[in-house]
């Protein structure tokens, strides 16, 4: 004990905290766990819970598994440079840049999860190893959508009572996203809205936040035709090793029939059609779209998600798709 309190004042006499130089030591007597992959491992595990399903899908981890790993997995992670990180991703920096985006992106958080671990990391590495790669030259392709005036004919094509054809079909309906609709259960309809719980909307879980759609004539009438195929209140289940139906299933019925829109793109179609026809306010559009409307700050103290007033344009939206809306009708009276 004496010599440990000689030691520390020694340290401190040269500007030097104990504490630190205690952690340096425990640092360099584990380096085997100081590599690259077990950090990144940590950060993981650090960050799951704000992750959907706890990151089991994957995503989270797959594309620096796929293209960090096996370039500087076992590398120590004190003794990274940015030439290390921009070497390992210079294939797809502009080949595959979303992916190459995600790649750093996870770089970063592991190197932050690093230096709040006590070990010396550089916490510019990401940002000098950009530099290093240069501009990517990309801009995001959205997912190619149908003309608005096309989505009647579409929808009418859709008349047999298989889950697929329904899903297209309250997709449509819904203006919902493709994962959500997948696993609409009994229990989040409540009469004609539809409470689409926060763990499956878009973002992550500290971000999400519920998302309820008022449900028009058509999209009730749709969910009753449903009603028959439900297991465990799940209207769209699956026969195979997942409880619902893949959000893969309603994308390949599109490409078997050869049609360049896909089912995702269906959201800007209605967006495309309520803009076009000056259907709503901006605010009302964006609501409908589940966008966030808004500083932090005015979203605070919002406490409506415009039910009623998006309830009439969901059910006239209902009306077009189906090929009911009638408008500018004059009525001629006889006699």
């Amino acid at each position: 004990a004496r010599e440990q309190r000689d030691q520390h004042i020694k340290l401190v006499k040269q500007g030097i905290d104990p504490r630190f130089a205690r952690n340096r030591v425990i640092a360099e007597n584990s380096k085997p766990s100081s590599t690259f992959e077990n950090v990144m491992l940590e950060a993981f595990e650090a960050k799951k819970p704000t992750l959907k399903d706890g990151g089991k899908a994957g995503r989270w981890l797959s594309p620096i598994t796929k293209h960090v790993i096996p370039k500087i997995g076992n590398l120590d992670i004190t003794s990274l440079t940015q030439r290390d990180v921009a070497n390992c991703l210079r294939s797809i920096w502009h080949i595959h840049p979303d992916v190459a985006r995600k790649c750093i992106n996870r770089i970063n958080i592991t190197i932050r999860h690093a230096a709040a671990s006590g070990l010396e990391v550089d916490l510019g590495l990401t940002l000098k190893a950009k530099t290093l790669l240069g501009e990517q030259n990309h801009t995001e392709t959205p997912l190619p959508s149908m003309p608005y005036l096309e989505v009647p004919d579409f929808y009418q094509s859709l008349a047999e009572p298989t889950l697929t054809h329904l899903a297209l079909r309250l997709l449509i309906l819904t203006n919902s996203r493709v994962g959500p609709l997948t696993k609409i259960n009994l229990d989040q309809i409540h009469g004609d809205i539809w409470t689409i719980p926060k763990e499956i909307m878009k973002a992550e879980v500290k971000r999400a936040e519920t998302f309820s759609i008022p449900l028009s004539l058509e999209a009730i009438d749709v969910i009753d035709l449903l009603k028959p195929f439900a297991r465990d209140g799940n209207l769209f289940p699956s026969n195979g090793k997942h409880p619902v139906m893949s959000i893969n299933t309603p994308r390949q019925h599109m490409v078997r029939r050869g049609l360049t829109a896909r089912p995702g793109g269906f959201r800007a179609t209605m967006k495309t059609w309520m803009i076009e026809n000056s259907i709503g306010s901006d605010y009302i559009q964006e609501t409908i779209m589940s966008h966030k409307v808004g500083t932090n700050v005015a979203r605070r103290y919002t406490r409506t998600e415009l039910i009623e007033q998006r309830r009439p344009i969901m059910e006239r939206w209902a009306k077009f798709v189906t090929g009911n809306e009638i408008e500018n009708v004059i009525e001629i009276r006889h006699g």
